[in-house]
């Protein structure tokens, strides 16, 4: 996350204030002091991101990765990463995705790892309804790849959303998903390849539950990759 100086006039004290926090944007920054300010006193001003360490630098170099100029320490945590996954940057796209959900990542970090920090924020930061997004839209994606329909709904489609909705409303539902996202093995990246006992398996309730809305919501998905 980015660190932020917000300052603001405190509406018990009629003193400046000054704080350093991090958060997603400027907005979040805002909305954390909304509460002490006075209305129309607060300022968020994003503080330069630190530089990559010697020591990250001197191990991307051990690894034999070409190394940007300007790498940020954040952005060094995410290359090292991909340089040891041996995967390329996620996409720009991909990036979006975790944009939408309001997830921290940087231009380096791998498809694997935009997927994890995506899951991470959603499950232990138990946002049920962002979860729930996420699992519909996942599973649509392992539905429509195998079945080699055409897709047309992307993550951001009120369709998902509506889906998220009816299954909200279930008390099966909540209970459903988490038991599949403690048993998680990779984050909902893929479906199907795993014991029944584990949470991509498509026989849990979960998933069940989920394709069952989505046939009810005709959805389709967007992209015809299963990733």
């Amino acid at each position: 996350m980015a660190t932020f100086r917000v300052g603001f006039v405190s509406a018990k004290t009629g003193k400046r204030n000054n704080r350093t926090i991090k958060a997603f944007d400027d907005f979040e920054a805002r909305e954390r002091f909304k509460g002490e300010a006075v209305e129309g006193s607060l300022v968020a001003q994003m503080i330069p991101p630190e530089p990559a360490t010697e020591a990250q630098l001197d191990y991307l170099t051990v690894l034999g990765a070409v190394i940007p100029a300007g790498l940020s320490k954040d952005e060094a945590i995410d290359f090292i990463d991909a340089t040891l996954r041996k995967q390329s940057p996620a996409t720009e796209e991909e990036l979006e995705r975790a944009a939408y959900f309001r997830v921290t990542i940087t231009r380096y970090a791998s498809k694997g790892m935009v997927f994890e920090r995506i899951f991470q924020r959603l499950f232990h930061g138990e946002d049920w309804h962002g979860l729930t997004v996420w699992f519909v839209w996942r599973v649509c994606r392992d539905m429509f790849y195998h079945s080699g329909q055409i897709p047309e709904v992307e993550l951001t489609d009120p369709k998902v959303s509506t889906v998220a909705e009816m299954l909200m409303a279930d008390r099966e539902w909540q209970p459903a998903l988490k038991r599949s996202s403690n048993k998680s093995v990779c984050m909902f990246r893929w479906f199907g390849a795993y014991k029944g006992n584990q949470g991509e398996s498509r026989k849990t309730r979960a998933y069940q539950m989920a394709q069952g809305a989505i046939v009810k919501g005709e959805l389709e998905i967007s992209d015809s990759s299963s990733d």
